[in-house]
């Protein structure tokens, strides 16, 4: 009888988990955030169903590894990525799989060696500098939009890093094509959800192309300066253009190349931008780690401009960017799809199925983090002042897929964090509304004015 009662317990228990996830999946249409609910962030594994989908929202570390490492190749990007991603990045690595995908990362990857980055290091500088110069001119007190100016510095420094180029004059409008973008095909949509994503025409799909032909533009200017120039600048782009196929021996097509370019300029500057934004956030609303935050950058900089080699001892800095990238992760959601039957948790996944593994959920969840909810960089100050290892903790994905950018989006984020914090403090507009928006990445609805206040000046800025 105790058998027979654990087993019927744990099937009540499984209808009452599918019964909350259904409840909640729906909402996340409007804001994937509202999707999960409460009881999620205490619980490993939930399977529920969505008309024609079987969903499973996985937690557990050990589940988390199964599908992002130890099986991997049953598990690539879904339809939902897709049905969201590929209208703007098209066949770029984030969203293929296979041959093409292992290709298109290799042929990426030396652009981001060490020792590309510490030469990046001098545009993240340059352009951190003339932001700051530029808030100089504001009277004590004076108002910045600090999503605005956190995507267009983030948007400058890639496209001078990777690209060689200058996007200053247009980084506004990638801000607002993005935003339009995400409020169209960057949502969830019903028939995904359902499963009959090819049966329904997408809300939104005008608005959310228009916004993606407004990038594109940006884009392919990139890549028509460049080949007009004739000119090898030895960057990514130069690497891209001189690539062959190695299954025709041809150059890769400019479409290829367009939508690596893309991808890669917009997952290098938006989700950087997404971690920054909500570390500013973090910083007003603790004073007590802001003024550590200030201690550091007094003692290990003493007055001067940060540079590459200072990064290491920045320690501090770098606890307070992997607690907001906690709290705050900038891909919030990763959905995969299994090609085959498979089983997880110990329960079967029938082909198809939609898998969720969700950042937010596994950043609070309660099982694996003491205090989950409270801002504490401290706990990133462990052993070399690294993330705790192993699948509880995701901002740059995990296994093959890892984020190739991870290294120099530390850096160009610790830069920032001490270059504007050498000279200001930021402060919340008083009674402004914060709420976090998840969409394709996480960024506040109502967006962050903040007030700054001189701290100090310091010379080598000017």
């Amino acid at each position: 009888m105790p058998a027979e009662q654990s087993i019927l317990r744990r099937s009540l228990d499984r209808i009452n988990e599918s019964r909350i996830a259904a409840k909640y999946l729906w909402r996340g249409i409007w804001n994937i955030l509202d999707a999960w609910a409460p009881e999620l962030f205490e619980t490993d594994f939930v399977h529920t169903r969505t008309f024609f989908r079987h969903v499973f929202v996985v937690s557990a570390p050990s589940d988390v590894e199964y599908v992002m490492v130890t099986n991997v190749e049953n598990f690539p990007k879904s339809d939902v990525s897709q049905q969201m991603l590929k209208p703007l990045i098209g066949d770029s690595m984030f969203i293929t799989h296979g041959a093409h995908w292992k290709r298109q990362r290799r042929l990426a990857t030396p652009a981001f060696h060490t020792r590309n980055i510490r030469e990046f290091t001098s545009v993240m500088v340059e352009r951190t500098r003339a932001m700051v110069n530029a808030w100089e001119q504001l009277e004590e007190g004076g108002r910045i939009e600090i999503d605005r100016e956190m995507t267009r510095l983030t948007a400058e420094i890639i496209t001078g890093s990777l690209f060689s180029d200058d996007i200053s004059g247009k980084t506004d409008q990638v801000y607002d094509a993005f935003a339009r973008y995400q409020n169209s095909l960057g949502r969830l949509a019903v028939a995904e959800l359902m499963g009959i994503s090819r049966m329904l025409p997408r809300w939104g799909a005008r608005k959310g192309k228009k916004a993606a032909e407004e990038l594109d533009a940006i884009v392919w200017g990139i890549i028509e300066r460049r080949q007009k120039s004739g000119e090898d600048k030895g960057d990514l782009l130069s690497l891209l253009l001189e690539s062959r196929d190695p299954d025709t021996g041809g150059r890769l097509s400019e479409r290829l190349i367009r939508d690596e370019l893309l991808f890669l300029f917009l997952a290098g500057h938006e989700t950087t931008a997404s971690a920054t934004i909500w570390t500013w956030y973090l910083l007003s609303q603790h004073p007590e780690v802001e003024a550590r935050v200030h201690k550091e950058i007094d003692r290990v900089l003493s007055g001067r401009t940060p540079a590459y080699d200072d990064i290491a001892n920045l320690k501090y800095i770098r606890a307070v960017l992997f607690e907001a990238m906690r709290l705050y992760p900038p891909v919030h959601v990763y959905a995969r799809q299994n090609v085959e039957d498979d089983v997880i948790h110990g329960e079967h996944v029938p082909a198809g199925s939609l898998i969720v593994i969700a950042p937010w959920v596994i950043h609070r969840h309660k099982k694996l983090w003491d205090e989950p909810e409270a801002f504490r960089p401290d706990r990133f100050l462990g052993e070399k002042g690294r993330p705790r290892p192993r699948y509880d903790y995701l901002p740059f994905s995990a296994g093959p897929r890892t984020c190739l950018g991870l290294s120099f989006a530390m850096t160009e984020m610790a830069i920032v964090v001490a270059m504007v914090a050498q000279r200001f403090r930021l402060g919340l507009e008083p009674g402004h509304p914060v709420e976090p928006l998840g969409y394709l990445t996480l960024r506040p609805r109502f967006g962050l004015p903040m007030r700054i206040t001189r701290r100090s000046r310091s010379p080598e800025c000017n």
